[in-house]
């Protein structure tokens, strides 16, 4: 059975909402690379840079990614004061590792120092459910969403997972793209008929059921279209840049 490696996050579920006949491993972005790496998964949705990287070793499944369309509402930088000095950097993904530093260096020509402990840093970046659940504080002065920071720049939704596997892998993966997108397909029929089973708001239950819909059908992107693929391309020159930070 082949290995399939999620990212144990809200933006997944569409994904993985009917993926049946798999062995579904759960992780981090960086997790599921380092598992990939020793092949304790066949493949894996994992961070665009690490795809990036290393052209030559890795392939992924065309037509679906993570991606945002304009903001992407769940990668995110916020600032405890007016200004980005000391910037803690979560570990959780290289592809937003390496985004932030996109943003800080390229755009706002900033050089801040880069802290290892979260309560030194007067800026902080947080992905995934994290990101979603400190956006609805108070804490911060200002946060700022990195997808659309993207997108003002390049006109083109940010993508910021793959499913990636190794050209090496000897499995075939065209059913698994068949089947992702007729998961992806039904979980959207679903949400649109707001028929989606009332257990999943109970298990996402930091989620509100409004923000839930907007998320899906307003911030995220779960295709891959020509548009992504440039904006592929834009990034791969900063992840050469910065390496996989």
């Amino acid at each position: 059975m082949i290995k399939v490696g999620k990212v144990s996050y809200l933006n997944t579920l569409p994904m993985f909402y009917k993926l049946l006949g798999y062995e579904i491993v759960e992780g981090h972005p960086s997790e599921l690379f380092k598992m990939l790496e020793e092949d304790k998964i066949d493949i894996g949705i994992l961070s665009s840079a690490v795809y990036l990287k290393d052209k030559d070793k890795y392939a992924y499944l065309d037509s679906v990614s993570i991606s945002g369309k304009e903001m992407v509402c769940s990668v995110l930088l916020f600032l405890k004061e007016d200004y980005i000095k000391n910037v803690y950097l979560t570990k959780d993904s290289v592809t937003s590792r390496v985004l932030t530093r996109w943003y800080i260096e390229h755009i706002l020509k900033l050089a801040p120092n880069y802290v290892e402990n979260e309560e030194e840093a007067d800026t902080i970046l947080y992905i995934g459910d994290k990101a979603i659940k400190e956006k609805n504080t108070n804490k911060y002065k200002h946060k700022i969403d990195l997808g659309e920071e993207w997108f003002k720049e390049y006109k083109a939704g940010f993508v910021f997972a793959l499913f990636t596997y190794k050209k090496s892998n000897p499995n075939s993966f065209e059913k698994l793209k068949e089947d992702v997108i007729y998961s992806i397909n039904i979980f959207y029929e679903k949400l649109k008929n707001n028929a989606l089973e009332k257990e999943l708001f109970t298990k996402y239950n930091f989620v509100k059921e409004d923000f839930f819909r907007t998320y899906f059908l307003e911030c995220l992107d779960l295709g891959l279209d020509e548009n992504h693929k440039r904006s592929l391309d834009i990034f791969e020159s900063f992840v050469k840049r910065f390496g996989l930070t």
